[in-house]
C-alpha cells in the first residue's frame, strides 16, 4: 500500500498483519496518529505514520524514542514500512489529553501544579540530553497529560520527529541552515539558526511555563515572522505585573529561562528542576488546585536525606542545651528560701532562733482594757470606736457634797489575733515587693 503524506488509513485496515487500524487520533507536519490493536498480544498501541519523504526522519524519531526509558516519554515498541515505502511507528497509546487542550479550557494553570509539570518535563529533557538529542519543538501540544487513574494526571513529552544531537558523536539529519519548530516557542539561537545545545529546550519551556502561569504567550505576533522578530529583539513581558499571584521566586526562574543569551540561562534541565525543587520545598502558600473549580492533588515534596539529617542534627544539638536551662531553673527555686531568708526585708519569725516580734502598740493598749469593755465585731464599721458620752451634771447630796459617779469605759478596737497579723505583713512585704514562702 503506498500512501502520501497526508493519506490516512480507514479502520480495519492491517498493517504488517498484525496492527489493525481502529481510528484516527491527529495529524501533524510530518503525519498522521491512529489507535490501533496488536492482533497477538491483544493490546492496544498508537501507530505514527509518516510519508516515504521523510523516512530517514521517522527511523530518527523511532531510533531516539526507543531509547528513552523513563515514566515522562513514550515507549516505542517497533518501526516498520509500508509496502510503497511510508514508514510507521507503534508506540505507547496515551489517554488523556494534550497541555494545549488543558489551557483551552482553564487558560491558566495553579502555580503548584505548573510547577509539577515542568519537573516532569525537565525529567524527561534531562533524560534526552544525556544520550545527546535536544528536542527542538518543546511546546503544550508535545506535553501530553496522561489520565490512567485518579491520580493527578502524569506529564510526557512527545514527538520527537524534530530532536537533533547535539553532541559530536550523534548523526544531525537537519540540513544547515534549515528552520525548524514552532515560532512561538523556538529559541533566539533557532531564530537565528545558530548552533543549538539542551539551553534552547530551557528556553522553550520557560516558554510553556510562562503561558501556564499568565495565559499568555510571551511572545507574539500577527505572523510567525514578527514572532520571530519579538523573539530575537523584545525582552519578556513581566511575569509579576501580568500574574502577581505567582511567587517571585517562580517569577525568577522564568526570567532566567527566558534570558536571550544561552550562557545567561540554566546550564541543564537538572539545574532548572533543583531550582524548581527548592522553590516548591520552600512555598507552603502554594495552594493546589484548578481555575475551573476542580480539585487536583496536592505537590507535596518528599523530605530528603540531607533535610532529614539537618532536622537529626538540630534536635541533638538543641536537647542539652534545654537540660541545661531545666537544671539552671530548679537550682534557683532550691535556693530560693535561703536568699529570702537573708534579705533585709525579712521578718525575725522567718529566722530560726529569733525572739518573737514585739506587740504592737495598738495591741499593747488593747490588752490594758478593762474586761467589761465590749469586744469588736466583724463587721468593718463597727471596728470603730464609740465616742464617749458627755457626762451628766452631778447631782447634789443631801449634805452638799457632789456624788461622784463612775464614767462608762471607752470602747477600743479588739486586739488583733496572731495570724490576722501574719496575713497583714505577708501582704505588706507583697506590695513592697518581697514575697515570701508561705510557712508549711
Amino acid at each position: 500500500m503506498t500512501l502520501g503524506a497526508q493519506q490516512s488509513l480507514l479502520p480495519g485496515t492491517v498493517l504488517s498483519q498484525k496492527y489493525r487500524i481502529d481510528g484516527e487520533l491527529g495529524a501533524g507536519g510530518f503525519g498522521r496518529v491512529y489507535a490501533a490493536r496488536h492482533l497477538e498480544l491483544e493490546r492496544d498501541v498508537a501507530i505514527k505514520l509518516g510519508s516515504a519523504a521523510v523516512g530517514a526522519r521517522f527511523v530518527r524519531e523511532a531510533i531516539c524514542a526507543a531509547k528513552l526509558q523513563g515514566p515522562h516519554t513514550v515507549r516505542v515498541f517497533d518501526v516498520d514500512r509500508l509496502a510503497g515505502g511510508a514508514p510507521f511507528i507503534v508506540m505507547e497509546l496515551l489517554r488523556g489529553r494534550s497541555l494545549r487542550q488543558h489551557l483551552q479550557d482553564v487558560q491558566r494553570v495553579p502555580v503548584a501544579q505548573a510547577l509539577s509539570w515542568t519537573l516532569q518535563a525537565c525529567e524527561a529533557l534531562d533524560e534526552a540530553h544525556g544520550l545527546g538529542l535536544v528536542h527542538r519543538d518543546v511546546k503544550p501540544s508535545n506535553l501530553f497529560l496522561v489520565h490512567d487513574s485518579d491520580a493527578a494526571p502524569l506529564l510526557k513529552l512527545v514527538d520527537f520527529g524534530l530532536a537533533k544531537p547535539w553532541r559530536a558523536d550523534v548523526d544531525d539529519l537537519t540540513a544547515r541552515g534549515l528552520l525548524l519548530g514552532s515560532p512561538a516557542y523556538m529559541s533566539p539561537e533557532q531564530v537565528r539558526s545558530g548552533a543549538l545545545d539542551p539551553r534552547t529546550d530551557l528556553w522553550s519551556l520557560g516558554v510553556v511555563l510562562f503561558e501556564m502561569l499568565s495565559g499568555m504567550q510571551p511572545f507574539r505576533g500577527d505572523t510567525s515572522a514578527a514572532i520571530l522578530a519579538s523573539i530575537a529583539a523584545d525582552p519578556p513581558p513581566a511575569l509579576a505585573e501580568i500574574a502577581p499571584e505567582v511567587p517571585n521566586a517562580v517569577t525568577q526562574i522564568v526570567e532566567r529561562c527566558l534570558r536571550k543569551a544561552p550562557h545567561e540561562r540554566y546550564s541543564s534541565a537538572r539545574e532548572l528542576a533543583d531550582a524548581l525543587r527548592a522553590v516548591v520545598a520552600g512555598g507552603t502558600g502554594l495552594a493546589v488546585g484548578s481555575h475551573d473549580g476542580t480539585t487536583m492533588q496536592s505537590v507535596v515534596p518528599a523530605e530528603t536525606p540531607s533535610r532529614r539529617a539537618r532536622r537529626r542534627l538540630g534536635v541533638v544539638l538543641a536537647a542539652p542545651l534545654l537540660l541545661g536551662a531545666l537544671s539552671v531553673v530548679l537550682l534557683l527555686l532550691r535556693l530560693r528560701p535561703a536568699f529570702e531568708s537573708k534579705s533585709p526585708g525579712a521578718s525575725s519569725r522567718d529566722v530560726p532562733g529569733s525572739s518573737p516580734p514585739s506587740t504592737p502598740p495598738s495591741a499593747a493598749t488593747n490588752a490594758r482594757t478593762p474586761p467589761s469593755a465590749p469586744a469588736a465585731t466583724s463587721d468593718p464599721s463597727s471596728s470603730i470606736s464609740a465616742r464617749p458620752t458627755r457626762p451628766e451634771p452631778l447631782p447634789a447630796s443631801s449634805n452638799g457634797r457632789a456624788v461622784v459617779r463612775a464614767t462608762p469605759p471607752i470602747a477600743r478596737p479588739a486586739a488583733k489575733s496572731a495570724s490576722s497579723s501574719r496575713n497583714a505583713n505577708a501582704a505588706l512585704g507583697q506590695q513592697g515587693g518581697i514575697f515570701r514562702e508561705p510557712d508549711f
